[in-house]
């Protein structure tokens, strides 16, 4: 599907450049999405694979609130067809932060339609950065705890959680070994990583094996290597 860019996406990309951010800040609405395959859409009796389907919502957010539920269908946005998740995401990403959508949706069997406040995403506790040292694959990465606006500026599902790949030092073991920002670190050396400071700790570890988890683009990558 080719789109045009319209004037209120160059006006976000102006506003964001003016306020100093490094991306894009997109509205946020507390939701995640997935494609409607023809399997789906035949077991929703939809005649067609069309729409968006609700994978999961933050109860907390602006979608929870006005009554998106997992497994709902998305099928148009301010009136405007949606065909697929990449045009939901596409015209999300034409809308203004602090104004209002009308999503209709398929819910149930039954079609509904709900107004959603398009918000910005919640940073939460501020994320602490760490740049990692030691003798391990992971020196050189800074890497901190994911919050939806963090995962939004890696271009990450904003419902992840865990401890992620920031930036990468160019000349460093962690460039060496191919780590990659959004790269998400789930476990090392039989520990689960859920703060900045653990993976901190155990990146001083003596040890030259080491083994890890690693999630990227949905993908989950295991290796093991001696350094």
């Amino acid at each position: 599907i080719g789109f045009a860019i319209p004037a209120n996406m160059v006006r976000a990309f102006a506003d964001a450049a003016k306020a100093g951010l490094d991306f894009f800040e997109r509205p946020y609405i507390g939701a995640e999405f997935e494609a409607v395959t023809p399997q789906i859409a035949e077991s929703l009796g939809i005649e067609k694979p069309t729409g968006a389907l609700v994978s999961s919502v933050d109860a907390a957010g602006p979608a929870g609130k006005a009554g998106l539920k997992p497994g709902d269908v998305v099928l148009s946005l301010n009136n405007t067809p949606v065909e697929s998740i990449e045009a939901l995401d596409y015209r999300m990403a034409t809308l203004s932060i602090g104004s209002k959508a009308t999503f209709a949706v398929l819910s149930k069997g039954q079609q509904a339609t709900l107004e959603i406040s398009l918000e910005r995403a919640p940073e939460g506790a501020k994320p602490t950065e760490m740049t990692l040292h030691g003798r391990s694959p992971f020196a050189g990465a800074k890497v901190a705890e994911l919050s939806p606006r963090l995962a939004q500026r890696l271009g990450l599902r904003t419902d992840l959680k865990g401890v992620t790949v920031v930036d990468i030092n160019r000349d460093s073991p962690a460039a060496d070994f191919g780590f990659k920002p959004g790269d998400i670190v789930r476990e090392v050396n039989g520990t689960s990583i859920d703060t900045a400071a653990t993976l901190a700790q155990i990146a001083q570890q003596d040890t030259r094996w080491w083994r890890f988890t690693v999630e990227r683009g949905g993908q989950t990558l295991r290796q093991v290597l001696r350094y």
